[in-house]
């Protein structure tokens, strides 16, 4: 059984959750998180899902915002049995602040990662977004 739960455009965000029996697949993205600096610490926001984390670096939230995001879509498929809960998009501030950053970047980030958890769980693709006057590696 293969559930694309969403799908815009070959661009653009989707999910995919394919199971058999006790198996499960479940592949996501790309999905844009907005990487926020708030007085020292990182805060990360999911766009396309509404998802946060926080860390104290970049890389740190970076790792945070990945794992937790398959730890829940894990205990989501135990519970339910799909990832449909989680497939919500931001709130509309996070948003308007997402598109009031974008106009005025100077340097951005765009990275993809692929979180590999034991027991064969998903793969995510993520592109993260950070504002600001110098790079974030």
């Amino acid at each position: 059984m293969v559930d694309r739960i969403k799908k815009k455009g070959s661009d653009e965000p989707m999910a995919v959750h394919a199971q058999e029996g006790e198996n499960h697949m479940v592949g996501i993205g790309p999905i844009r998180v907005l990487l926020l600096n708030d007085d020292g610490g990182w805060f990360a926001q999911g766009l396309e899902v509404d998802f946060v984390a926080s860390g104290d670096s970049v890389e740190e939230v970076k790792h945070n915002f990945g794992n937790d995001l398959c730890q829940t879509l894990h205990e989501n498929l135990r519970v339910h049995g799909s990832i449909a809960p989680v497939l919500k998009a931001a709130p509309p501030e996070f948003w308007a602040r997402y598109f009031e950053l974008s106009q005025s970047l100077k340097y951005w980030q765009v990275s993809t990662h692929t979180i590999e958890v034991k027991d064969k769980m998903p793969g995510l693709s993520l592109v993260f977004h950070t504002p600001g006057e110098r790079k974030v590696a």
